[in-house]
């Protein structure tokens, strides 16, 4: 049953990671990733 759980989460995590990229790429600045944070 966990590893099921797991799987779930592995794949949301895989989709919203790859429309993470297609934003930055629409955005035109993957080369510079916005986590940077100001300390």
């Amino acid at each position: 049953m966990g590893d099921l759980k797991r799987e779930k989460k592995l794949q949301q995590f895989r989709r919203s990671r790859m429309n993470w990229e297609v934003f930055f790429r629409h955005e035109g600045d993957i080369s510079q990733p916005r986590e940077t944070k100001p300390s």
